[in-house]
């Protein structure tokens, strides 16, 4: 029997694209998010209504374990193997966890785990001359930019866009 993959820090990037996966791959007991690999058949059913993404769920809850935060140091060195793998004058742009949690940046709303990510992608960004870190935080021009949940106005993903659009070569 093969072992079944893990899915932790270093998978994190790959399925943000969908909330409810990311959810998945962070999902675990006592961080206040709720790990949806660890829900039955009938419970993911009842949170999930798009049957694309609850397909998704079903195999991340089937071929993956959840085995936390992976350590620093292997997490950077993933990081630095996917940028080595970058042809050589590509210009790369990471875009960074918001630090903090709601609209407002406050000592009580920082985000510890956002900020020490953060921190560990500038430290291998700055091995690598062609990558830039940007922060979505840059990018909000008022308060509304920002929705309670944590997420942003399409026009901050627009002002992004641009930014890059306008690094590009």
């Amino acid at each position: 029997m093969r072992p079944r993959p893990s899915v932790g820090w270093a998978t994190h990037a790959r399925i943000s694209g969908r909330r409810c996966l990311r959810n998945a791959a962070i999902g675990a007991p006592g961080n206040g998010l709720l790990n949806l690999l660890e829900l039955s058949d009938t419970e993911r059913q009842k949170i999930v209504a798009n049957p694309s993404i609850r397909v998704a769920l079903e195999t991340l809850a089937g071929e993956f374990s959840y085995v936390g935060r992976i350590p620093e140091p292997v997490f950077k060195a993933n990081i630095e193997a996917i940028l080595r793998a970058i042809p050589d004058g590509s210009e790369t742009f990471v875009i960074l966890h918001k630090e903090f949690f709601g609209q407002d940046d406050r000592p009580e709303t920082r985000a510890k785990a956002a900020i020490q990510f953060n921190r560990c992608m500038r430290d291998v960004a700055e091995g690598f001359p062609g990558v830039t870190c940007l922060s979505m935080a840059d990018f909000v021009e008022s308060r509304a930019d920002i929705h309670p949940d944590n997420h942003f106005h399409r026009l901050v993903y627009y002002r992004v866009f641009e930014h890059i659009n306008g690094t590009a070569p």
